[in-house]
């Protein structure tokens, strides 16, 4: 219950994806990459996530699998296309193209709102 009501935002997630895909494209490593999205990070919430997720690699777990100790964030066909871009080697077009799934999803989410905005004023004002 708790990592429900500290749970980052879906744009925090987009900007976790899309730094990591960059900082892997400049040949950073997955644990160094992570120290450094941490260090800008201000959600508490996903600052802990970050630092569950560097102990993990520490303690020699591979980046899918510390995704997992995370599922309440971090969604099961996210961890998968991980675990296979580690198998595969191409870690940062994946990364990247997470990213922009993930942006996509919030632009249509973003649509919606909007297009509800109308429909649940008209039908307050009519209460």
């Amino acid at each position: 219950m708790v990592q429900q009501l500290n749970k980052p935002s879906l744009k925090q997630k987009v900007n976790f994806f899309r730094l990591l895909s960059v900082s892997q494209n400049a040949g950073l490593g997955i644990r160094e990459s992570l120290i450094s999205i941490k260090k800008s990070e201000t959600h508490k919430g996903f600052r802990e996530i970050l630092e569950d997720l560097i102990v993990s690699l520490t303690e020699g777990a591979s980046l899918a699998q510390a995704l997992q100790d995370h599922n309440y964030f971090f969604h099961s066909d996210e961890i998968e296309l991980v675990q296979s871009a580690q198998v595969t080697g191409n870690m940062t077009s994946v990364l990247g193209q997470i990213a922009d799934e993930l942006e996509n999803t919030q632009e249509i989410n973003q649509k919606i709102s909007k297009a509800m905005t109308y429909p649940t004023m008209v039908l307050l004002m009519a209460i």
